[in-house]
């Protein structure tokens, strides 16, 4: 059944009405020399060109396309009558430039093949898309030229420890030896006042390479990567108690609550939990009853550890300086020690994304506290 003029004569007006209102770019071309027959008011709004202006030419002809693009995308056509999705970039007049999804579909006009192309303007898009990836690229050269300048800085760190290791050692290897040939190839020449003067040297030999081990294990502690894993924190706790006690001069009573695990590297944790038991069971000595406790308590962001003892404990208002490196708030005199043990357990905990903290009050003992994130 044929449809009536009338009939026909609307769905052509309604037909014609879509094109030119479509949101969307429309143009046809013709296939072969890609000449523009039509285009809508969405075409001639993205495009910067007016329609008198453009058709029965090739968009070759216009400029609106490179030719290389305008050759491409004929051949895709050419190819199987299709372009799907094709990102293109159009000249305007005013030199500005404007990007849109274009998708291409066989038309036959009058028994004549054309294509009709209908493009979605991407503009804002695309610009933003690019100054992302822009941005991105910036980001990664800054953190290539970062990583480059933090590999060379720890080079030159390594290349230092090695330096201080050797260099330090060696004069230090000299005095010992040249001490202990002073004793025993002159011993009988020597007064007592002598043999006290070599033994304070070869005293101070020993702690001198004591201060560098200490000095190149805390330099190191940047430089290893932390091994993450469940470590039984009473286990580590028992074995510093255990260790500290077979060369402790006496022996404090120590008690160990349940302590919960934690995640981390347990070679480092393990030496958190002996430099603070060591230092409690030093400074308890002089206590009529020394007692040492240790414990923790758990929460939802993880576990704070302690030890607590009732040595010679310290003064608060001095509390900031007792985690830096070489700070110590007893003489040497009253308790040996180099000022670099806790500084390494605060360089420890705060890798670990911890804290640490202390209190205490002189003649009444002192806490140290360190926790570790769940």
């Amino acid at each position: 059944m044929q449809d009536s003029p009338q009939a026909g004569g609307a769905r052509a007006s309604l037909a014609a009405a879509a094109f030119e209102h479509c949101p969307d770019s429309i143009v046809i071309t013709r296939v072969g020399d890609g000449r523009i027959l039509a285009c809508n008011a969405a075409w001639e709004r993205w495009s910067g060109f007016a329609r008198a202006d453009v058709l029965g030419r090739s968009t070759g002809e216009v400029g609106l396309l490179d030719p290389a693009v305008s050759t491409a995308l004929r051949e895709e056509v050419s190819a199987d009558g299709y372009v799907h999705h094709r990102l293109i970039a159009l000249q305007r007049p005013d030199g500005s430039k404007r990007f849109s999804l274009v998708s291409g579909a066989p038309l036959e006009i009058d028994g004549q093949p054309c294509v009709v192309w209908v493009g979605r303007d991407v503009t804002e898009q695309h610009v933003a898309e690019e100054a992302a990836r822009s941005h991105t690229r910036a980001l990664e050269q800054r953190m290539a030229e970062r990583t480059a300048a933090l590999e060379a800085a720890i080079g030159e760190l390594q290349g230092f420890n090695a330096a201080v290791s050797h260099d330090l050692r060696a004069p230090l290897r000299a005095i010992g030896g040249m001490s202990a040939m002073l004793k025993e190839g002159y011993a009988s020449l020597l007064p007592p006042d002598g043999f006290r003067l070599v033994a304070r040297v070869e005293a101070n030999v020993v702690r001198m390479n004591e201060l560098i081990d200490g000095l190149l294990e805390l330099s190191q502690l940047g430089l290893r990567a932390l091994s993450r894993e469940s470590v039984d924190m009473g286990e580590l706790a028992g074995e510093a108690v255990r260790d500290a006690l077979e060369i402790a001069p006496h022996a404090p009573a120590v008690s160990v609550a349940p302590l919960p695990p934690a995640t981390g590297d347990r070679r480092l944790l393990r030496r958190v939990w002996a430099n603070l038991v060591g230092n409690a069971i030093k400074y308890t000595r002089r206590a009529q009853a020394p007692r040492i406790e240790i414990g923790a308590r758990a929460n939802d962001a993880g576990s704070e550890y302690f030890v607590r003892d009732n040595g010679a404990g310290f003064d608060m208002q001095y509390a900031d300086r007792l985690f830096g490196l070489f700070q110590r708030l007893h003489t040497e005199s009253e308790f040996e020690g180099l000022g670099v043990g806790l500084a390494l357990v605060k360089r420890i905990v705060a890798r670990h994304g911890g804290e640490v903290g202390a209190e205490g009050a002189p003649g009444s003992g002192a806490t140290f506290r360190f926790s570790l994130p769940a």
